[in-house]
């Protein structure tokens, strides 16, 4: 009868300590199985970065040169993101364009005379320099809005009809003849106006020249691939 109590005892023991042993094994796989996916996880993450990398890293200057003039505002947020992700969230990577301007901020009466320097930046100016004009010499009937740049030498313009037009110059500037300017003038010296011409203010073709002589361009060091808050 102990013998039979002996054995009985042994069988539980070894029962117990099988079912202990499967439920460890049964553990085991699922950690491995959830290490193996975090792994797998993990793995695919990075592959996707490293290919959002190289996207932005290859265009993020073309993205900044194509985004619109019109767009308000110095600065730009360009995001870049996979077409096709397995994260719910995405991935994404982020920059700041810049906005290069030749007026430093827009004028805002109809003669600005000697404050040249408060509305034209240094910059902008080196920028831009090489697409300053005169006054066409055979102006075409309702030509849009247009900047007239008159250099240290061009001291003097005769107007013989009205324009849109933005006038700066870097001198002196004497207008002769006869029309109406809708804009501004702005001159670093003195300005001199002939009595049958005329300067009156227009707020949109301000705003177009001032739209007109910008651009934008990759604002250095901008790149990051946190959160961000979209403008």
């Amino acid at each position: 009868m102990k013998r039979l109590h002996r054995g009985m005892m042994t069988m539980s023991l070894l029962l117990l300590l099988s079912a202990f042993l499967l439920l460890t094994m049964l553990f085991n796989d699922d950690l491995l199985r959830l290490y193996s996916s975090i792994v797998g996880q993990r793995n695919l993450y990075v592959t996707q970065q490293v290919k959002l990398l190289s996207l932005s890293q290859s265009t993020q200057r073309e993205r900044c040169e194509q985004v619109p003039i019109d767009e308000n505002g110095d600065v730009f947020l360009v995001s870049f993101a996979l077409e096709e992700t397995s994260f719910p969230e995405g991935i994404r990577h982020h920059i700041w364009c810049q906005r290069d301007k030749l007026f430093q901020k827009s004028p805002v009466r109809n003669l600005h005379e000697g404050l040249f320097a408060q509305f034209i930046a240094e910059s902008g100016l080196t920028i831009f320099r090489e697409q300053l004009s005169g006054a066409p010499k055979n102006p075409v009937r309702k030509q849009p809005p247009s900047l007239y740049w008159f250099s240290a030498d061009e001291t003097e313009w005769t107007l013989d009809k009205n324009v849109n037009a933005v006038i700066v110059a870097e001198g002196d500037l004497q207008i002769r003849g006869q029309g109406k300017i809708s804009g501004s003038v702005i001159t670093k010296g003195r300005l001199t106006l002939d009595a049958g011409i005329k300067v009156t203010y227009s707020k949109s073709t301000v705003a177009h020249i001032v739209q007109q002589y910008s651009r934008w361009r990759l604002a250095e060091n901008s790149w990051y691939d946190f959160a961000v808050t979209e403008n």
